[in-house]
């Protein structure tokens, strides 16, 4: 098996989706950012379940998606597809964008400053990136480093789907060396209990609408900008 073959059966295996609660935090985010884009795109687009949503957030963008899998079955012809390995330079061509978002991707990555560069190149001066990863930093993640030596989602049935962790200090670095601006992070406020799965921090009677931000949530995002002046 090829190195491109052994990724998309990766990116097969990892089933292109995330949750609503995630897409939720980082259209929101998205929409903050960037009110009003020319131009978006889906930056590990998967199966294409983003792309109604984001055509519904913005309406008058257009709307462009990329990812080794090939172009899904039934996707709007409004959206324009590019295939490609993310692991390797995006075949697209620079300033392209206002707004990218890559969400729940840059896990399943062999290098995380690639993917930022490859985004602050393609991204137009003045764009946004919405990135969105696990949260190694999260309560849960960190009693899994503790009881079973690896973080939360990067066990041995996410591999090889997840295959880099990528913690808010990680994603920041990586964010300034690509000459991006982090401009903030955002979590989901949904997290499940250690050794008690089904069940969300967040539906304890009384006491569950404090458990929110960091410590509680499975997933966080980083809001980034690239700079009008380079």
């Amino acid at each position: 098996m090829t190195i491109e073959e052994q990724r998309h059966s990766a990116a097969i295996l990892s089933g292109g989706v995330s949750s609503s609660a995630i897409y939720s935090a980082a259209l929101s985010a998205a929409q903050s950012a960037v009110p009003q884009p020319e131009t978006v795109l889906d930056f590990g687009s998967g199966t294409g379940q983003l792309l109604p949503s984001l055509a519904i957030r913005f309406p008058k963008a257009s709307l462009h998606a990329i990812d080794i899998m090939d172009r899904p079955i039934g996707l709007s012809s409004n959206v324009t597809w590019h295939r490609g390995d993310l692991n390797l330079d995006a075949p697209i061509g620079d300033n392209r964008f206002d707004l990218i978002c890559a969400i729940e991707v840059i896990e399943h990555l062999e290098n995380p400053r690639h993917m930022l560069r490859q985004i602050a190149r393609i991204l137009k001066p003045g764009g946004a990136a919405v990135l969105s990863t696990p949260n190694i930093g999260s309560i849960k993640s960190l009693i899994t480093v503790a009881a079973r030596g690896h973080h939360s989602l990067f066990d041995d049935s996410n591999y090889p789907a997840h295959i880099t962790p990528v913690g808010e200090i990680d994603l920041e670095r990586a964010g300034v060396e690509a000459n991006l601006i982090r401009e903030r992070f955002f979590y989901t406020d949904e997290g499940s209990i250690p050794k008690l799965l089904s069940i969300r921090w967040q539906s304890l009677p009384i006491i569950g609408s404090s458990f929110l931000g960091r410590r509680f949530s499975d997933n966080f995002g980083a809001v980034f900008r690239k700079p009008l002046i380079p």
